[in-house]
């Protein structure tokens, strides 16, 4: 087994599919590497990667463009005829997913901030007179 691990964003919204009885949520993941030529021009080289994750998941409320996750599972590699002539495109059987934040978890966490400055203020609480505020913490 050829075991791989991707970390990028998803291309579009995951859906669900079905091969041979099983459902398995489907979604792509682009990585990209960013590297500098011999001239020093930094370019760019973007892999798909065509996942399947076995079972149905409330994960894929979650699977939308844009989104980054983290990926882990068992690779394979296939050709196909395109006009371009033959090409081979990089599968993933998923093991292990986990969502990494991205543009979602900014709203997310933006959503917490505004809930937090909106929380009043708290307030010092009244001492008896004649009560020793002398704390031993």
């Amino acid at each position: 087994m050829l075991k791989v691990t991707v970390i990028g964003n998803i291309g579009k919204d995951a859906e669900y599919k079905e091969f041979n009885g099983n459902k398995f949520i489907a979604f792509n993941v682009a990585a990209t590497k960013r590297y500098k030529d011999a001239s020093g021009n930094t370019n760019t080289k973007t892999t798909w990667v065509s996942c399947l994750k076995r079972g149905e998941s409330n994960v894929i409320d979650y699977l939308k463009k844009g989104a980054q996750v983290y990926v882990e599972g068992e690779l394979s590699v296939r050709t196909y005829n395109t006009q371009k002539g033959v090409q081979a495109g990089v599968d993933c059987l998923v093991d292990k997913l986990e969502l990494l934040g991205g543009k979602q978890q900014d709203n997310i966490q933006q959503g917490a901030q505004q809930a937090a400055s909106a929380a009043p203020a708290p307030q010092a609480v009244p001492t008896a007179e004649g009560e020793d505020d002398d704390l031993p913490f």
